[in-house]
């Protein structure tokens, strides 16, 4: 009876302006980061709400409350642009065949909108998810950190 090769696993990790995608089952048992699967929001929505607003004074938000309301909706409107954008890639590589079982791994909001937002074939793949936010630590203390 022929063997199995063992899963290839990725953990996405991620907050609402950062992800990385680290490849978990390389065969020397260290974690390395994919490559070229670093992503970083460019919050274009609050950068054009900011730039309309520069040199204004800030009394001017104060008499106009509906703009810091704006730029609450561009904050919302990034988040959800970079999340759809980083499952687009995710996904692609599913469908690719690079992976074949996927950790999430970020706090429970961002959970919570990974969950609403990600396609059905891509939420099949997932092995677990791990409420925490681990964007800063380095990809080799990974593996420790989800064991």
């Amino acid at each position: 009876m022929p063997e199995h090769p063992p899963p290839r696993r990725w953990a996405l990790v991620m907050d609402a302006t950062r992800a990385r995608i680290v490849d978990l089952s390389s065969p020397d048992g260290t974690i390395q980061p994919v490559e070229g699967r670093v992503f970083r929001s460019d919050q274009r929505h609050l950068r054009r709400i900011i730039a309309d607003m520069s040199g204004q004074a800030v009394d001017r938000l104060r008499s106009h409350p509906g703009k810091i309301e704006t730029g609450t909706d561009a904050i919302h409107a990034d988040e959800r642009e970079f999340l759809e954008t980083v499952l687009r890639i995710v996904q692609q590589r599913r469908e690719a065949d690079e992976f074949d079982l996927l950790t999430l791994v970020a706090l429970p909001p961002v959970l919570d909108k990974i969950q609403t937002v990600m396609p059905a074939g891509l939420r099949q793949r997932i092995e677990r998810t791990v409420p925490a936010d681990m964007t800063s630590i380095p990809a080799s203390d990974i593996r420790r950190r989800l064991s």
